[in-house]
């Protein structure tokens, strides 16, 4: 099949599986009904090369064998939608497309409006108070907005999760407020623990306590490096400060004024630096800045010791 474009004549050939032309025929086509191309095209010039045509609209341009032309907007291709609401934001009560109802299918998915949350209708703002999720064992507890909770008896707390409290609170190791961690054992509520720090960032005290078949241990203080102090000092001999020494039930007993001590009140050890006793043989005391010293029988010679001394809580040394 040949088409000559010039005079629009399409000559149709019949031929065999030999490719022997059985027969020939000429049709002559109208040359404005044959397209040679094609392209897309943007109109730079308005009314040009239609009018109505604006500068920016595209369109197709079609080119005859006549040597014609054919354009299509591209807008003419394309149904236009209109989408009309009534109502606005969380209000919309209908959707039309092109003037029809648009109708929702609602299956059990959609959530419908008798649905509540932890007692409150699904409106559009919703605020839960902590009061308003479950309260189990295996939750952190915080009662505000912190995060923790103000306990007035450490010794009930049975909740994981972190505290603060007053001095005034049942079971508490300071003076001061403080800080208090809380952890249940992984099988209930009969064995925890708790760690507690006062509220003094000057002299930080942190203690802690362990319950087992209910019942609290003592709280334990966990030693800083501000919770010891070391001080040195030497013990008379008999001959040149016997006055000094009382005897007491089982040995001696000699009290020294001291100086350099600040709030450590309670002692933790005694080295004998001339190991002239064993450690069942001497001892000390502390009161203020009077060290009492207890010695099983008199030195000879002076005797220098050296006292590792802690602070107490509550006034007592734990």
């Amino acid at each position: 099949m040949t088409y000559t474009a010039s005079t629009g004549e399409l000559q149709v050939e019949l031929k065999d599986q030999d490719g022997t032309t059985l027969s020939t025929e000429t049709v002559d086509l109208p040359m404005e009904l044959i397209i040679t191309s094609g392209s897309v095209e943007t109109c730079t010039v308005d009314d040009e090369p239609v009018v109505g045509y604006v500068v920016g609209d595209k369109y197709l341009d079609l080119v005859l064998a006549s040597g014609g032309h054919i354009y299509i907007l591209a807008s003419d291709f394309i149904d236009q939608i209109t989408i009309t609401e009534t109502g606005t934001g969380n209000a919309v009560t209908d959707i039309l497309i092109n003037g029809s109802v648009l109708t929702e299918k609602k299956d059990k998915t959609f959530v419908e409006t008798s649905r509540t949350v932890a007692g409150k209708a699904l409106t559009e703002n919703i605020t839960l108070a902590s009061s308003d999720l479950t309260d189990s064992a295996n939750l952190i507890k915080g009662a505000t907005i912190y995060g923790g909770t103000i306990s007035s008896n450490l010794d009930t707390e049975t909740k994981n999760g972190f505290y603060t409290f007053y001095s005034t609170a049942v079971g508490s190791p300071f003076t001061s407020s403080g800080f208090m961690q809380h952890e249940n054992s992984n099988v209930g509520t009969v064995s925890a623990t708790q760690k507690a720090v006062a509220y003094d960032s000057t002299d930080i005290k942190m203690v802690v306590r362990v319950k087992t078949n209910s019942t609290w241990g003592a709280w334990v203080k966990i030693t800083t490096e501000k919770d010891t102090q070391t001080y040195t000092t030497t013990l008379p001999t008999t001959s040149g400060g016997a006055s000094d020494w009382q005897a007491v039930t089982g040995g001696y007993e000699l009290a020294k004024t001291v100086s350099g001590l600040t709030v450590y009140d309670s002692i933790v050890s005694v080295a004998d630096d001339d190991t002239i006793w064993t450690d069942n043989e001497l001892n000390a005391t502390i009161t203020t800045d009077t060290l009492t010293f207890f010695v099983s029988s008199l030195p000879n010679a002076e005797v220098g010791l050296t006292l590792t001394i802690t602070k107490s809580i509550n006034g007592g040394a734990i």
